[in-house]
């Protein structure tokens, strides 16, 4: 015979003459934490390997607010509490400019700085080049990585 019985936010149960306390305390701390943050991220590249250049900002972004989910958004939906967007185009082999923008909730839309970005001597653009212009360009917004650190307060 199975009883359950209510005992100040615990269940009892009891199987023939053995009684188990089952603790609610733990379904009442997963309900407590907190959801992790959630920064959206959108990419429009016109460079040679476009994926790679959108993965290594996505990475610098992980690495800038680690306590955030960093997720990538092909169409923007208005409702992201933090949607970053990257701009960038390639003006040769050797070089190519781009730019964040990004928009907190409702917000106006906020540009960082143009960025230019050029490889040296024999190399060309290529997806091994482009982690050091992610994370130039996240460096040349202070504004950006004060909006990242408040979303990871979040």
């Amino acid at each position: 015979m199975r009883v359950f019985e209510k005992i100040r936010g615990s269940a009892v149960l009891c199987l023939g003459g053995m009684c188990f306390a089952v603790l609610a305390e733990q379904g009442n701390a997963m309900s407590q934490q907190r959801a992790r943050p959630v920064v959206s991220f959108s990419c429009e590249v016109a460079a040679p390997h476009p994926e790679s250049l959108c993965q290594a900002l996505m990475q610098a972004l992980s690495q800038q607010v680690p306590q955030a989910v960093v997720r990538s958004v092909d169409v923007p939906d208005g409702k992201e509490a933090l949607l970053i967007s990257l701009e960038a185009e390639a003006l040769s082999r050797r070089q190519m400019t781009g730019r964040l923008s990004w928009k907190i909730g409702a917000g106006p839309v906020q540009r960082g700085p143009e960025i230019g970005f050029d490889v040296m001597d024999d190399a060309e653009l290529s997806a091994t080049v482009y982690d050091g212009f992610a994370r130039g360009l996240i460096m040349a917004s202070p504004e950006l990585q004060q909006a990242l650190r408040l979303a990871g307060e979040n």
